[in-house]
């Protein structure tokens, strides 16, 4: 109950804070309007009326989706804040070079900014957004204006993700230039029924500038707001990363395991449209905390050799469940994004250790009372769904594992699979993850498909 209350408190606040960024943004967008009316002689009383009612209900717009959206898991603080100074930079541009050529709007890095770091949904809104505000503004309110940016702010929002890997940005400039000056070729044709040099020029540096500034910034944002992005995670992911070196060297079993973890993560989330990438690199970095004694987990020990066998089942669980809090120190050791972070914190949930705690009553004296607190994990429950994918994928590899060589047959895994997925529901592992009942049928096949092939399907047991 307590931790129901906590997160209903933080979507509150995240929503408050929505609103008093908005509030910001809209006080901007309103005195960006003023001032313009106020340089400007060619507009009509009813048409300043007109202008400011206009952008009031486009921001009013904004801010229902926004807050509509603020009760997602994925839009954080740190995501609220990135959107509240890209909202203001570019208003600010805006103001101030409405009096210039249109092809002189910065318009175009904020789609691809916040399509990075928040949502190609609200990059879309959001370029929608500045493309009316932008052709509000200026004095004749010139439809190309809208087209040019409306068009070209949306493909670059959906182009801009394939920027992770440093050859393809000079492929989505190229792209994205292509787009802007054929726009402004169709426009002028359309428009003039002429064609004008200048403009080509201007489509041309406005395209490769936006790319080029906004990859730019990109590592300013990770910095200052704490946020993940694709080509962090890519990087993240390399196995030169320290940490990932460390798993190959000292824990040689978790490495493995950490990879199969993360091929099932990865699988599972894109089927489910979450966030692959950040599923696959935090399974990298899941079972970190592990360096710390790797003998003592089963992956890791060679010979048969158990420590836990001399052990009293007290002091096993102790070792066992501090690999979250170990794993902690070392995330911010070693300066972990928070996001990643979060699943290492997460993965665990509060599930119980069933085998020490049955261990521990079944060799418990008189009225010993053993409680299950002392063999069960700190949690908290995961609280995205790319955590809860890891915790699956996590528990799915390690029961698989423990299905005997001989006896492993596909039917026995997808038994295993359904039963590890069923187990966990049943607990409350996945209650504040927002997965369904569907997802984790699809959850449940991928896993499936990661074991057996990908080209190869099979209907899997429904939960």
């Amino acid at each position: 109950m307590k931790l129901q209350d906590k997160n209903a408190t933080n979507q509150n606040t995240k929503r408050v804070t929505s609103i008093l960024l908005m509030f910001l943004v809209t006080i901007t967008a309103l005195a960006g309007v003023a001032y313009n009316l106020g340089i400007s002689n060619t507009y009509s009383t009813t048409k300043q009326v007109s202008l400011l009612f206009l952008t009031i209900i486009l921001l009013g717009v904004l801010v229902v989706y926004l807050y509509t959206m603020s009760a997602s898991k994925i839009f954080t603080m740190s995501k609220q804040l990135i959107c509240f100074v890209v909202y203001e930079i570019i208003i600010v541009c805006i103001t101030f070079l409405v009096t210039q050529s249109y092809l002189m709007l910065p318009i175009l890095i904020a789609p691809m900014l916040i399509a990075l770091v928040v949502d190609i949904g609200f990059a879309l809104v959001s370029n929608m957004f500045f493309s009316i505000f932008a052709s509000l503004l200026f004095v004749d309110n010139r439809f190309e204006i809208l087209i040019f940016y409306l068009l070209g702010g949306s493909i670059a929002a959906l182009l801009i993700k394939y920027t992770k890997s440093r050859k393809n940005i000079a492929v989505v400039a190229g792209i994205l230039i292509i787009v802007n000056v054929t726009n402004v070729l169709l426009l002028d044709l359309y428009i003039y029924d002429n064609f004008y040099g200048m403009h080509f020029l201007l489509a041309l540096l406005n395209a490769g500038l936006s790319v080029i500034i906004t990859i730019g910034m990109l590592p300013l944002f990770e910095t200052v707001f704490d946020v993940v992005t694709p080509s962090k995670l890519l990087e993240f992911s390399n196995i030169d990363q320290p940490l990932i070196k460390r798993l190959l060297n000292e824990a040689p079993g978790t490495f493995h395991h950490s990879q199969m973890v993360a091929s099932l993560s990865e699988k599972a989330a894109m089927d489910i449209d979450a966030d692959h990438q950040l599923a696959r690199v935090a399974s990298l970095y899941h079972d970190i905390g592990k360096l710390k004694r790797p003998e003592y987990f089963i992956e890791n020990q060679e010979d048969g050799i158990n420590p836990h066998d001399e052990l009293a089942p007290e002091n096993s669980a102790m070792i066992i469940l501090s690999h979250v809090s170990d794993g902690m120190i070392l995330a911010n050791e070693y300066k972990l994004p928070t996001a990643i972070k979060n699943i290492i914190k997460q993965h665990q949930g509060d599930a119980l250790l069933r085998y020490f705690y049955n261990k521990a009553k079944n060799g418990a004296v008189g009225n010993e009372i053993i409680s299950e607190d002392t063999y069960s994990y700190r949690g908290p429950k995961p609280q995205t769904r790319e955590a809860a994918v890891v915790m699956l994928a996590d528990s799915t590899e390690a029961a698989i594992k423990a299905i005997p060589i001989d006896t492993r047959s596909l039917e026995n895994m997808e038994e295993m699979i359904s039963n590890v997925i069923k187990t966990r529901f049943q607990e409350g592992q996945l209650d504040e993850s927002n997965l369904t009942i569907n997802e984790l049928n699809v959850i449940a096949k991928a896993f499936l498909q990661v074991y057996k092939g990908k080209d190869h399907t099979r209907n899997i047991k429904k939960l």
